[in-house]
Order: C-alpha cells, then structure tokens, then sequence
C-alpha cells in the first residue's frame, strides 16, 4: 500500500511541475530588434536624421497595448531599437542634415494608420522607411 501511495504522490508531483516547465523567462522571446533604414525619394544620403519626438505627429506605437516609443536618430540612413512583439503604427517629421552639412525637413508616413501597420513578430526584423523631403 506504502508503494502506490508513493508512486501517486510522484505522479501528482510530476504533473503539478508540468506547467511551470513550460514558461520562459527569455527575453529574446518577448522582444524584437527592430533595424529601420530610411529610402529617400532621390536616393540620397544622410548623415544625421533626428525625429521630433516632441510632436504629437511623431510616434512609433503598439497597437495592442498603446505604448508609445521614441524614435531613434537615424546615422547613414540606420537607427535601430529594441520593442516588444506586436503590431505597430508609426510616423514622424525630422531634422535631416544631408552630407555637405544642409539641413532639411523630412517627414515619413507611410505606416501611420492600421491598414499600414507594421508586424514585429520575429527575434530580428528590418524595415525600409520612405521619407519624403518638406
């Protein structure tokens, strides 16, 4: 009798320890790396592009759960940050300095409403942005 009580309460142990088993505390699976790079109309090249992140024109945001993040500056046409999994929206207007040291206005909207939204669902995912000179 002592022998099927043990083996019962081994069993209820193993099942009890079943779902904590499959949770992850891995970051990797929750965030994504996001690497944007930027197209301009012309094809051209800029050195420093820094968004306005003090608009309310100006959002990089998660649609499930409404966070907003700041957009990075962007150096050669790069910028890259780090946002959790989901779905995204985002736009913004920025300060360009182009490579003879002009500075112009730039503005980028090409995901700023649902039917354009952008889905951040992998470890690593790159974007193209079109920016259009003001």
């Amino acid at each position: 009798m002592k022998l099927v009580k043990y083996i019962c309460v081994c069993v209820l142990c193993f099942m009890a320890a079943i779902p904590f088993a499959a949770c992850s505390d891995d970051p990797a699976d929750l965030f994504c790396e996001v690497e944007m790079l930027l197209a301009a109309e012309d094809g051209s090249l800029m050195e420093i592009v820094r968004p306005d992140n003090g608009q309310p024109t100006t959002f990089l945001r998660d649609v499930n759960n409404k966070r907003v993040y700041p957009i990075p500056t962007f150096v050669n046409n790069r910028a890259s940050i780090r946002v959790e999994k989901g779905v995204y929206v985002m736009a913004f207007d920025a300060e360009a300095v182009m490579p003879g040291g002009a500075i112009r206005r730039v503005r980028m909207m090409g995901h700023s409403v649902m039917h354009d939204a952008m889905i951040f669902n992998r470890p690593k995912v790159t974007i193209t942005l079109d920016v259009y000179f003001l």
